[in-house]
């Protein structure tokens, strides 16, 4: 958990960073990242980089005012902030987006939010990943929220094996679709 505002100081927003380790007594502990890091802000986005092992922190309010930066916060090995975006095309400034992580094509989604005035925004950018020197990735898929053509899974992990085979009864466009079975309880 990076950052975040209260009531008391709304849009100053905070640098801290946590981790909650889970286990049969989950503990908060905070992290000290090092070298550069970014300003302190509430309202920004969020999200977990599986295969680079890493956040993605977008905008967010910054001592008042609305911000277009991105950083991500390396989590293997000993913390470390590194800005993203530098010269590459970024969406306006903007607090309280909703991202998702989009790691087959090594982009995140940003949608809507709130810009500079307060204006309210219904566009949708694509911030394409830089990519990190990373050994193989874990095939599991564990996430918070994960998006493709046609799937969103929230909260859960899956392990997917599958065997593709060219029978010529349907397209060999590479494609491999995976069905869930629709949660009737939430809490299945």
């Amino acid at each position: 958990v990076y950052g975040g505002g209260t009531s008391q100081n709304g849009c100053l927003g905070s640098g801290d960073v946590w981790e909650l380790t889970l286990g049969s007594q989950p503990t908060w502990n905070e992290l000290r990242p090092v070298g550069p890091i970014p300003s302190p802000r509430a309202g920004h986005s969020a999200v977990y980089d599986s295969v680079a092992d890493r956040m993605i922190v977008i905008g967010g309010c910054v001592a008042g005012f609305a911000t277009s930066e991105v950083w991500a916060l390396a989590l293997s090995g000993a913390p470390a902030w590194t800005p993203l975006a530098a010269g590459m095309p970024a969406p306006p400034p903007r607090i309280g987006a909703a991202a998702i992580p989009d790691l087959a094509q090594s982009r995140v989604l940003v949608y809507g939010g709130a810009g500079v005035g307060s204006e309210l925004r219904s566009d949708v950018w694509a911030l394409e990943l830089p990519e990190v020197p990373t050994s193989t990735p874990d095939p599991n898929f564990t996430g918070g929220i994960a998006i493709s053509d046609q799937v969103i899974a929230l909260g859960q992990s899956v392990t997917v094996t599958a065997t593709v085979r060219n029978d010529g009864l349907g397209s060999d466009d590479g494609r491999i679709v995976v069905s869930f079975p629709a949660l009737t309880d939430p809490l299945d």
